[in-house]
C-alpha cells in the first residue's frame, strides 16, 4: 500500500507557491487517503498527523514517507 500512496503523491505533486501549494498538498493527501480506505488500508493516527504536517509544509514528502516506513519496520520487529 505504501507504494500506491507514494505514487499518487509523486505523480500529482506540482510546483506551486504559497497558499496554492497547501491546497494542492491537501488534495493530494485526500486522494491518497481515500485510495487507502478503498483498499481497506488502515491509517494510523501518526500517519494522519504526518499528513497534516505535510499539508502545512512543516514536513517534506521524503520525511513523511521515511517516518511511515520506520513505523512499519518497528511493527514488524515487534511481531518477531
Amino acid at each position: 500500500m505504501k507504494y500506491l500512496v507514494h505514487d499518487i503523491i509523486r505523480c500529482s505533486f506540482g510546483r506551486r507557491e504559497g497558499g496554492k501549494m497547501q491546497v494542492s498538498r491537501r488534495k493530494i493527501m485526500e486522494r491518497a487517503i481515500h485510495s487507502a480506505q478503498l483498499s481497506r488500508g488502515a491509517l494510523s493516527p501518526q500517519f494522519l498527523c504526518d499528513a497534516n504536517r505535510y499539508i502545512d509544509g512543516s514536513l517534506s514528502l521524503d520525511e513523511m514517507l521515511q517516518r511511515a516506513l520506520n513505523r512499519t519496520r518497528g511493527s514488524a520487529d515487534e511481531n518477531k
